[in-house]
Protein backbone atom coordinates (compact mmCIF):
# COMPACT_ATOMS: atom_id res chain seq x y z
CA UNK A 1 0.00 0.00 0.00
CA UNK A 2 1.42 3.37 -1.04
CA UNK A 3 1.18 5.99 1.71
CA UNK A 4 -0.80 9.16 1.08
CA UNK A 5 0.57 12.67 1.33
CA UNK A 6 -0.63 14.17 4.64
CA UNK A 7 -3.18 16.97 4.23
CA UNK A 8 -1.56 18.90 7.05
CA UNK A 9 2.18 19.36 7.63
CA UNK A 10 4.61 21.94 8.91
CA UNK A 11 6.50 24.01 6.37
CA UNK A 12 9.63 22.05 7.27
CA UNK A 13 7.96 18.64 6.82
CA UNK A 14 6.47 19.65 3.47
CA UNK A 15 9.81 20.96 2.20
CA UNK A 16 11.62 17.79 3.33
CA UNK A 17 9.04 15.65 1.52
CA UNK A 18 9.32 17.80 -1.61
CA UNK A 19 13.13 17.55 -1.59
CA UNK A 20 12.93 13.74 -1.26
CA UNK A 21 10.85 13.29 -4.43
CA UNK A 22 11.96 12.86 -8.04
CA UNK A 23 11.67 15.70 -10.57
CA UNK A 24 8.95 15.74 -13.24
CA UNK A 25 9.48 16.20 -16.98
CA UNK A 26 7.01 18.51 -18.76
CA UNK A 27 5.56 15.73 -20.92
CA UNK A 28 4.53 13.86 -17.75
CA UNK A 29 2.06 16.66 -16.97
CA UNK A 30 -0.21 16.63 -20.01
CA UNK A 31 -3.87 16.20 -19.14
CA UNK A 32 -6.16 17.24 -16.31
CA UNK A 33 -5.18 16.80 -12.68
CA UNK A 34 -7.37 17.05 -9.60
CA UNK A 35 -5.95 19.43 -7.01
CA UNK A 36 -6.02 19.47 -3.24
CA UNK A 37 -4.39 21.89 -0.82
CA UNK A 38 -2.01 20.88 1.95
CA UNK A 39 -2.30 22.97 5.10
CA UNK A 40 1.15 24.24 6.10
CA UNK A 41 0.38 27.52 7.85
CA UNK A 42 0.74 29.50 4.62
CA UNK A 43 -1.33 32.66 4.03
CA UNK A 44 -2.94 30.92 1.02
CA UNK A 45 -4.17 27.93 3.07
CA UNK A 46 -7.85 27.40 2.26
CA UNK A 47 -7.92 30.03 -0.49
CA UNK A 48 -8.12 27.63 -3.43
CA UNK A 49 -10.71 25.49 -1.70
CA UNK A 50 -12.79 28.62 -1.05
CA UNK A 51 -12.93 29.44 -4.77
CA UNK A 52 -13.95 25.90 -5.70
CA UNK A 53 -10.55 24.82 -7.09
CA UNK A 54 -10.79 21.54 -8.97
CA UNK A 55 -7.24 21.26 -10.33
CA UNK A 56 -5.16 22.11 -13.39
CA UNK A 57 -5.11 21.23 -17.09
CA UNK A 58 -1.77 20.99 -18.86
CA UNK A 59 -2.20 21.20 -22.64
CA UNK A 60 1.39 21.76 -23.79
CA UNK A 61 4.47 23.84 -22.93
CA UNK A 62 2.74 27.12 -23.74
CA UNK A 63 -0.80 26.43 -22.56
CA UNK A 64 -1.74 25.57 -19.00
CA UNK A 65 -4.95 26.31 -17.13
CA UNK A 66 -3.84 26.63 -13.48
CA UNK A 67 -7.20 27.15 -11.81
CA UNK A 68 -10.13 24.97 -12.80
CA UNK A 69 -13.03 25.85 -10.58
CA UNK A 70 -16.62 24.87 -9.95
CA UNK A 71 -19.00 27.16 -8.05
CA UNK A 72 -21.64 24.54 -7.25
CA UNK A 73 -21.48 20.77 -6.73
CA UNK A 74 -23.35 20.16 -9.98
CA UNK A 75 -21.79 23.13 -11.75
CA UNK A 76 -19.65 23.15 -14.85
CA UNK A 77 -15.87 23.22 -14.44
CA UNK A 78 -14.40 26.46 -15.83
CA UNK A 79 -10.97 28.03 -16.25
CA UNK A 80 -10.02 31.19 -14.35
CA UNK A 81 -7.50 33.78 -15.48
CA UNK A 82 -5.50 33.86 -12.26
CA UNK A 83 -3.82 37.10 -13.33
CA UNK A 84 -7.16 38.88 -12.85
CA UNK A 85 -7.50 37.67 -9.25
CA UNK A 86 -6.05 39.80 -6.43
CA UNK A 87 -4.42 36.83 -4.67
CA UNK A 88 -2.43 38.95 -2.22
CA UNK A 89 -5.58 40.87 -1.32
CA UNK A 90 -7.59 37.65 -0.92
CA UNK A 91 -5.01 36.11 1.44
CA UNK A 92 -6.13 38.50 4.19
CA UNK A 93 -9.85 37.66 4.08
CA UNK A 94 -11.78 34.95 5.93
CA UNK A 95 -12.31 31.97 3.61
CA UNK A 96 -16.12 32.11 3.90
CA UNK A 97 -15.99 35.68 2.58
CA UNK A 98 -13.68 34.69 -0.30
CA UNK A 99 -16.18 32.03 -1.35
CA UNK A 100 -18.94 34.66 -1.48
CA UNK A 101 -16.79 37.25 -3.29
CA UNK A 102 -15.58 34.71 -5.85
CA UNK A 103 -19.15 33.73 -6.68
CA UNK A 104 -19.72 37.30 -7.91
CA UNK A 105 -16.25 37.80 -9.43
CA UNK A 106 -16.08 34.47 -11.29
CA UNK A 107 -17.87 35.63 -14.47
CA UNK A 108 -15.25 38.35 -14.90
CA UNK A 109 -12.24 36.04 -14.51
CA UNK A 110 -13.53 33.05 -16.48
CA UNK A 111 -11.56 32.46 -19.66
CA UNK A 112 -10.75 29.91 -22.33
CA UNK A 113 -7.21 31.24 -22.72
CA UNK A 114 -4.30 29.79 -20.82
CA UNK A 115 -2.56 31.98 -18.24
CA UNK A 116 0.58 29.97 -17.55
CA UNK A 117 3.20 27.89 -19.31
CA UNK A 118 5.70 25.18 -18.43
CA UNK A 119 9.47 25.45 -18.21
CA UNK A 120 12.16 23.34 -16.56
CA UNK A 121 13.64 25.31 -13.66
CA UNK A 122 15.98 24.53 -10.78
CA UNK A 123 14.23 24.28 -7.41
CA UNK A 124 15.63 22.80 -4.21
CA UNK A 125 18.61 21.27 -6.02
CA UNK A 126 16.71 19.62 -8.91
CA UNK A 127 15.57 20.77 -12.33
CA UNK A 128 11.89 19.92 -12.70
CA UNK A 129 8.78 20.98 -14.60
CA UNK A 130 7.67 24.38 -13.34
CA UNK A 131 4.56 26.38 -14.07
CA UNK A 132 5.32 30.02 -14.87
CA UNK A 133 2.43 32.47 -14.54
CA UNK A 134 1.94 35.10 -17.24
CA UNK A 135 0.75 37.89 -14.95
CA UNK A 136 1.70 37.15 -11.35
CA UNK A 137 5.07 36.69 -9.62
CA UNK A 138 4.69 33.02 -8.72
CA UNK A 139 6.27 29.76 -9.82
CA UNK A 140 4.86 26.30 -9.16
CA UNK A 141 7.38 23.45 -9.08
CA UNK A 142 6.38 19.79 -9.33
CA UNK A 143 7.81 16.53 -7.98
CA UNK A 144 6.50 12.99 -8.40
CA UNK A 145 5.08 11.27 -5.31
CA UNK A 146 3.81 8.14 -7.11
CA UNK A 147 2.59 7.10 -10.57
CA UNK A 148 -0.57 9.21 -10.28
CA UNK A 149 0.30 11.91 -7.74
CA UNK A 150 2.42 15.05 -7.84
CA UNK A 151 3.46 17.32 -5.01
CA UNK A 152 3.42 20.99 -5.95
CA UNK A 153 5.34 23.81 -4.31
CA UNK A 154 4.14 27.34 -5.09
CA UNK A 155 6.75 30.03 -4.58
CA UNK A 156 5.11 33.46 -4.32
CA UNK A 157 7.35 36.50 -4.42
CA UNK A 158 5.02 38.24 -1.94
CA UNK A 159 5.52 35.47 0.67
CA UNK A 160 9.25 34.73 0.46
CA UNK A 161 9.59 32.92 3.80
CA UNK A 162 6.89 30.26 3.20
CA UNK A 163 5.86 28.00 0.34
CA UNK A 164 2.34 26.86 -0.52
CA UNK A 165 1.97 23.10 -1.06
CA UNK A 166 -0.67 21.09 -2.89
CA UNK A 167 -1.18 17.72 -4.53
CA UNK A 168 -2.30 16.90 -8.04
CA UNK A 169 -3.81 13.51 -8.84
CA UNK A 170 -4.03 12.38 -12.43
CA UNK A 171 -7.67 12.26 -13.42
CA UNK A 172 -7.08 9.04 -15.37
CA UNK A 173 -6.11 7.23 -12.13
Amino acid sequence: MIPEIPQKMTQKEALELFRSLKPVKPDELWGTWVGEEIKTDHPMDGLLTAVGWQGKTFVDMENVHPLLYKLRKNGKVRYADVGKLPIGFFMNFPRWLIKTIFFFVAPFVTTKKSSTRIREILCEGEVSATMVYDKIPMLEHFRRFDDNTLLGLADLKSVPDKKFYFTLKNRRA
